[in-house]
């Protein structure tokens, strides 16, 4: 039965190939859904995690900061992107070109070898 899901390196080759057109659409998207109410600029959390929070008003921003803050939150995107093609280029070595990162060692799939 053919894997259903792709490669690491299918992936990182599309992140690759369109990359400026992923961080611009990240900022896009980042910018919709603080005009429709969804999120507030500051810390964001990709694990699901439920904590509990402590809301000040006397910390909202205002306009000016906001638009300072985007910017800053422009960079942060690209040093995420950054970090992402890091993170595939030591995948990428440590798995040669024609293996899976999920591949068994050829030590493990050797009999002999690996008594």
């Amino acid at each position: 039965m053919a894997s259903t899901e792709p490669d690491f390196r299918t992936i990182a080759n599309f992140r690759q190939r369109h990359l400026t057109a992923l961080a611009d659409l990240f900022g896009q998207l980042l910018r919709l859904c603080r005009a429709a109410g969804l999120v507030r600029l500051g810390h964001v959390a990709l694990d699901g995690a439920n904590i509990q929070t402590n809301f000040s008003r006397h910390k909202a921003i205002s306009c000016g900061r906001m638009k300072t803050a985007e910017t800053m939150l422009a960079a942060e995107v690209s040093v995420c992107l950054a970090r992402a093609e890091a993170a595939v280029a030591a995948e990428g070595a440590r798995h040669s070109a024609d293996r899976r990162g999920h591949a068994i060692p050829d030590w493990v799939a050797d009999k002999v070898r690996r008594l």
